[in-house]
């Protein structure tokens, strides 16, 4: 696909809408990712030592942030986040393990998490999660490394769960491609929708300068036509939101990192913003799924 295949379906440009702002503190700047139920919602930032982070927690992301809760030497850089109707869960890279073993656990805590960590559940999985997704019950999606150039690569993965031992595995029982060239994009967390099946990618890239102010995100329609290659289900976006900045507005930053749907299905997206407007969650208010 020439320019990541927009030449080839419909650009849609979203009108955004600024919502909670997520300051940061204790030197975490990054805010990585994020989840949404309703219009309740979470987020996270790390430090650049990636030692420490902050889970805001926003009673309603129309509003203010209503809590935050330290959680040291265990996140990480906090790779991608997601929720069912009972937990939250983390892709992680840990300190307390060799490099070649780091990103390579998910985080398991209790949807109403107030900093208490021994209901925590460690997750191995076997390969790097840099992303994920709540796919179904007791599965997840997330990203995995492409073995096809010019494609995305997802894992349907099953967890297991020893209470007792609060402890975890995490298996994949089928993988998918999507058709998407990623070259001097940057690949961040991803999002799936359970009631339509559709998958979105967000997507940045820098300009000349190096600022991230180009923003895409792809929608991937998973019950929608496919095709089968090295046996597994490959599919085409079948639309993609714009959302750019101009530095003339004043921005210097504008990277979305992780997104969700709210009680209306409109996306809410955590960004990592700078210049005219600092880190907050966003809603795109002109598109509806």
């Amino acid at each position: 696909m020439d320019r990541q295949g927009e030449e080839h379906m419909k650009i849609r440009t979203a009108k955004v809408k600024a919502l909670a702002a997520v300051r940061s503190m204790s030197g975490c700047v990054n805010f990585g990712c994020m989840a949404i139920r309703g219009e309740e919602a979470w987020g996270l930032k790390t430090n650049e030592e990636q030692n420490l982070s902050i889970l805001y927690y926003c009673r309603n992301v129309n509003f203010m942030v209503s809590r935050h809760y330290e959680i040291r030497d265990l996140l990480g850089h906090g790779n991608g986040m997601t929720r069912d109707a009972d937990f939250l869960y983390f892709g992680c890279a840990l300190v307390d393990v060799p490099p070649q073993e780091q990103n390579r656990y998910i985080l398991r805590v209790p949807r109403d998490f107030r900093g208490d960590l021994r209901d925590a559940v460690r997750i191995t999985t076997p390969t790097p999660v840099a992303s994920l997704s709540y796919y179904k019950k007791d599965h997840i999606i997330a990203t995995v490394r492409s073995d096809v150039p010019g494609y995305r690569k997802f894992g349907i993965g099953k967890i297991t769960v020893d209470e007792t031992a609060k402890s975890g595995s995490m298996e994949y029982v089928s993988f998918i491609y999507v058709k998407l060239d990623t070259t001097d994009f940057i690949k961040q967390d991803i999002f799936f929708d359970r009631r339509k099946r559709l998958l979105f990618l967000p997507q940045n890239r820098r300009d000349a300068e190096g600022r991230i102010l180009v923003n895409r995100i792809f929608i991937v329609n998973l019950a929608g036509p496919r095709r089968i290659m090295n046996g597994a289900r490959t599919f085409e976006p079948v639309g993609v939101i714009a959302i750019d900045k101009d530095p003339q507005e004043g921005y210097t930053k504008f990277e979305v990192e992780s997104l969700g749907l709210d009680s209306a299905r409109r996306i809410v997206f955590a960004a990592n913003a700078r210049g005219k407007m600092e880190d907050h969650f966003f809603r795109i208010t002109n598109l509806k799924f």
